[in-house]
């Protein structure tokens, strides 16, 4: 274990400060006196408890409190601290603090690279999540047979910190157009986006700004094709045709198109990529401003296969961090604990990616580490909660995921 980034890898410890959860406990309108359950001593637990164990019920909650806080609290003032309009906030601001406070740099492009162009690669989708049908008017969902009340989570998640670094929570019958980056943020990043956040302005915006895209190509495209490579060969005559007239002789082969859309001007002329799966017979479509003297065919394939690593991310909440239905018809709590249960998640990649670091890089897996990390992390919290020293355990900690979750 190298000492030096050890002690500089302990933001976990100034993250869930206690004066700093107080703090946005005041600053929400949560806390106004001190009780028993403080937002430091609430905050910490829940994430605990999201993150050690499965939650069935909100009766749980306050068993696991008493446990790790030492403190004696029956069940109806417990569930009053949830139950305040505060509380989904207070959660929010949390989560948004250890965003910003345990993110690490974990990859990095290989030397000589084209991926060396861009200071980042982003994903972005979204996951939708049933809750409560009493909840169908304030979070409404698609399906109104089946989930008349969803929630769907917005993620842009970092490839090269491995970890979500914005996330938005809204009814799932609002579109994830929505919840993308904004196109000044992305300055010499790369975004890569699923079918259903495709947008031309957005593409266009995200290009003038010196950013790059890749983004699953909607079937119903028809712009007008400038240029035709199909599989390495020039084609013109399928240049200054639309793409509907000729869709049909590229069938089964590779294709390389610059297209334009007229409502988009003469300055916007990405690339339409067709590639053909002679495995599953079926043709994928990739829209992109990557060039292709850098980025070819296969190589922007490649590159977009990265996007598995949001839907791991999404699997992961809901396998290991209790991101799921809870029974309760109260908005404010369920909003309050999915902030919760992300906050789970993220300090439990954030000890993964940590380990790795501290240990020369060692490969070690988010996946093995969110299944096993149970029992240390609950006494390790168990020091957090009552405020007692903890650096100890904070070291068995890392040499326990440094052994079992490589």
């Amino acid at each position: 274990m190298n000492k030096t980034k050890f002690s500089r890898i302990q933001k976990m410890k100034q993250a869930l400060d206690e004066e700093t959860s107080n703090g946005f406990g005041y600053a929400t309108g949560f806390l106004k006196r001190k009780r028993k359950v403080t937002p430091f001593s609430l905050a910490s637990t829940l994430i605990c408890l999201l993150a050690t164990q499965k939650v069935e019920s909100l009766a749980d909650l306050p068993r696991g409190f008493v446990a790790l806080s030492g403190e004696n609290i029956e069940c109806q003032p417990f569930h009053n601290q949830l139950a305040k309009e505060s509380f989904p906030e207070l959660m929010r601001s949390l989560l948004c603090h250890l965003l910003d406070r345990l993110l690490l740099p974990v990859l990095e492009p290989i030397p000589s690279s084209p991926r060396q162009r861009f200071t980042d690669i982003l994903l972005q989708d979204g996951s939708s999540l049933a809750v409560n049908d009493k909840l169908h008017e304030e979070s409404a969902g698609r399906l109104a047979t089946t989930s008349p009340a969803a929630v769907e989570l917005h993620a842009t998640m970092s490839v090269d910190e491995d970890q979500a670094t914005q996330i938005s929570l809204a009814p799932e019958i609002n579109g994830k157009p929505y919840f993308r980056p904004e196109a000044n943020s992305l300055d010499q990043k790369l975004v890569l986006s699923d079918r259903g956040s495709q947008d031309l302005d957005y593409c266009n915006e995200v290009e003038e700004v010196g950013a790059a895209f890749v983004s699953s190509g909607k079937r119903n495209l028809n712009p007008t094709i400038v240029m035709a490579d199909v599989d390495g060969k020039r084609r013109r005559g399928l240049e200054g045709k639309k793409l509907k007239n000729v869709r049909a002789k590229l069938k089964g082969q590779n294709a390389d198109l610059i297209v334009q859309w007229p409502q988009c001007g003469d300055g916007f002329e990405p690339r339409l990529l067709f590639i053909w799966n002679p495995v599953l017979r079926r043709q994928m479509f990739l829209l992109t401003n990557l060039e292709a003297k850098e980025f070819s065919l296969h190589f922007v394939r490649q590159l977009y296969s990265l996007r598995c690593q949001v839907e791991l991310l999404f699997k992961e909440w809901q396998s290991s961090a209790n991101v799921h239905r809870f029974q309760t018809g109260k908005a404010g709590i369920v909003e309050g604990l999915l902030w919760a249960s992300l906050a789970a998640s993220l300090v439990k990649r954030f000890l993964s990616h940590a380990t790795s670091i501290i240990f020369g890089g060692i490969e070690t897996s988010t996946r093995r580490t969110a299944m096993i990390v149970t029992d240390q992390l609950r006494d390790l919290f168990r020091r957090i909660v009552p405020g007692q020293q903890f650096r100890s355990v904070f070291r068995e900690l890392f040499n326990f995921l440094a052994k079992d979750a490589r």
